[in-house]
């Protein structure tokens, strides 16, 4: 046996070479194929002539995540995958529940936006500054949707957190609205 690597490292899939676990990795393929079929849906619904499936462009992100645990070979490599993640809602916020329509509104019955969709437009924008190489901006958004108003630096951990969120609050959406019975 090779005593220089550790066995349980050498199996588990997510950890950094820093040390730390990866949690967009770790994202269940269900949850990734439950998210991918009803933004599929979505973008079948209303027409998007997308060149890529959803699956892929999460599939995608997974394995920029599983190359910067290895090797950093792209120094960019949260701009493309803020880049990639931010395709499954961009410019379409709107149409989730046009599409789906066992979604809830928009706008409740007050008139006061739903907090899911507020939720899911800041992490959008923070992706899309994050895209666009506009560091402040994406490190505000990060601010809020963490909490935390001392983020000093959007660094791997920080990224990898709202990453894993933003997936984890599309797929608590569909499941919760779309998924009757499961």
């Amino acid at each position: 046996m090779d005593e220089s690597k550790d066995p349980l490292l050498s199996e588990q899939e997510g950890v950094s070479t820093g040390g730390y676990e990866y949690s967009f990795v770790a994202i269940p393929k269900r949850h990734i194929v439950i998210v991918a079929a009803y933004i599929q849906l979505i973008w079948k619904v209303k027409n998007f002539e997308k060149t890529v499936s959803p699956e892929q462009v999460l599939e995608n992100t997974k394995s920029l995540f599983r190359e910067n645990q290895d090797r950093i070979s792209d120094s960019l490599w949260k701009e493309h995958c803020a880049g990639s993640l931010r395709e499954l809602l961009d410019c379409h916020m709107s149409d989730l529940p046009y599409a789906l329509a066992s979604l809830p509104p928009q706008t409740n019955s007050t008139g006061q936006r739903e907090q899911i969709y507020a939720d899911l437009q800041l992490y959008k924008e923070f992706l899309n500054d994050l895209a666009h190489l506009q560091g402040n901006s994406a490190l505000k958004n990060a601010r809020l949707i963490l909490g935390d108003t001392t983020l000093a630096d959007i660094d791997d951990r920080v990224f990898d957190k709202i990453c894993t969120q933003f997936i984890d609050l599309l797929y608590s959406l569909f499941r919760q609205h779309c998924m009757k019975g499961d």
